[in-house]
C-alpha cells in the first residue's frame, strides 16, 4: 500500500511540473503546438518508442554530461537516443 501512495503522489508531483512547464512555453512561445506525456520505463527506450510510435518531427533533449567516457559529452540517456532513433534528435546542452 504504501509503494502504491507513494508512486501515486510522485506521479501527480510530476504531472504538476509537467504541466506548468507546458503552460510556460505556451505563454512564451503561442506559435508552437506542444504536447506532453508523462510515462514510466527506461528513459531512452520510451523516448524512441514514443518517437516511433507518434511520428513525431523531431525530439529535443538536454544532455547533462554525466557518467563515463561516453557521459563526457552527451548524457548516457541523450547518448541511447541519438544512437537508436529514427527521427532527428536535437540536444540542448
Amino acid at each position: 500500500m504504501y509503494k502504491e501512495d507513494y508512486t501515486k503522489a510522485a506521479r501527480a508531483s510530476h504531472q504538476r511540473v509537467l504541466d506548468q512547464a507546458t503552460e510556460k512555453i505556451k505563454e512564451d512561445h503561442p506559435e508552437l503546438e506542444v504536447e506532453t506525456l508523462l510515462d514510466e520505463g527506461r528513459p531512452a527506450d520510451v523516448i524512441v518508442e514514443t518517437a516511433k510510435n507518434e511520428d513525431v518531427d523531431l525530439v529535443v533533449m538536454g544532455s547533462r554530461g554525466m557518467g563515463g567516457v561516453k557521459g563526457w559529452i552527451l548524457g548516457s540517456t541523450s547518448r541511447s537516443v541519438v544512437d537508436s532513433c529514427t527521427k532527428p534528435v536535437l540536444i540542448v546542452k
